[in-house]
């Protein structure tokens, strides 16, 4: 339940909470509530609250925002009957994989197209959170790009949990690897956290709502404070950042004017969201393009030094010292650009990134290596080899079928399995075509003795 008071109805937000079933502690759950608040006059309180919370395991909070949308009025209307409805109608809905894939699905009557629910913050009401902080959107990115923590209060659940998964979502395509709570509150606080321990090294973005957080987060380096829209004019009476942090690339002037332009144009929320998700998802794209570049050369290993039956070339360590350098000398990046690059490479979002493009970069060298024996003729391969070349291939061949077969994949040591039975074959054909050409010479020359 929301800690503060709360001025609408109705009010949808997202939490996150640890998986408290034995053996999956560190597992998160999600969550999106529809909470409605109504007068009672019965009550001592003078109003009845109530919410109805919808928990998965995906991040698909965009998606599962249009579903409370869509469940919690008829809930309050229909009883437990609208929720057994809606049960049934999502078991009709494609596996997670291809829901992603513009797959439109039906809820209680309702159509939507799910691929528009890719990115956590998808429609996400800008106004209600960053409108007045959007010159300092570059200066969150930053923030959340190096895994600073962050915690940001306003008085409603819905602007602090649509304000954490924004930040989230700045950095898109890379995956935050800290830990995120779109809503934390003081039972959460109790339940994991120690008050005077200060943030974590890993990261953490947290949205509250009550100000008791000021006292417990007194010693965390980055705050923001959002008045939430009109509503909460008493809370703070204007949006700002404390931070320690030093922006280090500049905010991109251009599109800022562009989207003030939108904003004054009374453009929708959800359409000025999605413009800034893309621009920054460009942005994060272009971060990456000189570690890639770097990972090109020095890290990831070449499909050009594929060569048959021979161990597939790996990758190398990252050497951090060398990668620098590479920016600083090669690229000719500023001191304070390297020092940045520097802090990203040492967070678990960077790690994440890293280790995928690695394993990428493997699959894609199995995969050619599979187009490359299959490209392969035993009998062109044979061609023009003596006998002991022929036996080398054919040992080659068979000694990385049993030293490597199941690490390369099944497809792969199929293929293996294939040619190194052909090889044989032709290798026995050639043996006993070579023992009759013997037995036929020795025929011939004791015919001609008699």
């Amino acid at each position: 339940m929301p800690e503060c008071e709360v001025k609408k109805r109705d009010t949808i937000y997202a939490f996150r909470f640890v998986d408290e079933y034995p053996g999956n502690e560190s597992r998160y759950l999600n969550a999106m509530a529809f909470f409605r608040q109504e007068q009672d006059q019965s009550s001592p309180r003078g109003f009845q609250q109530k919410s109805v919370v919808a928990v998965f395991e995906s991040k698909l909070f965009a998606l599962y925002r249009w579903m409370m949308s869509i469940i919690g009025p008829v809930y309050f209307q229909s009883g437990e009957a609208a929720l057994r409805s809606a049960y049934r109608d999502t078991l009709e809905w494609p596996p997670m994989e291809r829901l992603l894939v513009s797959k439109e699905v039906q809820l209680l009557g309702f159509a939507h197209l799910s691929r528009v629910c890719k990115n956590i913050s998808y429609n996400f009401d800008f106004c209600a959170t960053f409108r007045y902080l959007l010159p300092k959107l570059w200066l969150l990115w930053e923030l959340v790009m190096l895994a600073e923590s962050v915690w940001i209060i306003s008085p409603s659940p819905d602007v602090s949990s649509q304000a954490v998964l924004l930040l989230v979502s700045l950095i898109s395509p890379l995956e935050y690897q800290g830990d995120f709570r779109p809503f934390f509150t003081i039972r959460d606080l109790n339940a994991s956290f120690e008050e005077k321990r200060g943030p974590s090294v890993f990261g953490e973005l947290l949205g509250v709502t009550n100000p008791y957080f000021f006292k417990a987060f007194s010693t965390w380096p980055n705050r923001i404070v959002l008045r939430g829209g009109s509503d909460a004019h008493h809370f703070c009476d204007k949006d700002k950042i404390s931070t320690q942090h030093q922006q280090v690339f500049p905010s991109q002037t251009q599109f800022l004017a562009e989207m003030q332009k939108m904003i004054n144009a009374n453009a929708p929320s959800g359409v000025v969201g999605r413009h800034i998700l893309k621009h920054f998802r460009s942005y994060t794209q272009a971060f990456l393009t000189p570690l890639e570049i770097y990972l090109q050369r020095a890290v990831l290993p070449n499909p050009k030094e594929l060569r048959l039956f021979r161990t597939l070339p790996t990758p190398r360590d990252l050497q951090r010292s060398e990668l620098l350098n590479f920016l600083k000398l090669n690229l000719k990046f500023p001191s304070d650009r390297v020092h940045f690059y520097n802090k990203f490479t040492h967070t678990f979002t960077f790690l994440r990134w890293y280790y995928r493009r690695v394993v990428s970069a493997r699959e894609e060298l199995k995969r050619r290596y599979l187009d490359l024996l299959n490209s392969v003729s035993v009998a062109l391969l044979f061609e023009g080899k003596s006998e002991v070349e022929v036996i080398d291939l054919y040992l080659e061949a068979k000694s990385q079928l049993r030293n490597e077969g199941q690490k390369l994949g099944k497809a792969i040591s199929e293929r293996l399995g294939t040619l190194v039975a052909d090889m044989l074959s032709h290798i026995s054909e050639d043996l006993e075509q070579g023992t009759c050409h013997k037995e036929q010479a020795v025929v011939s020359n004791n015919s001609e003795i008699y």
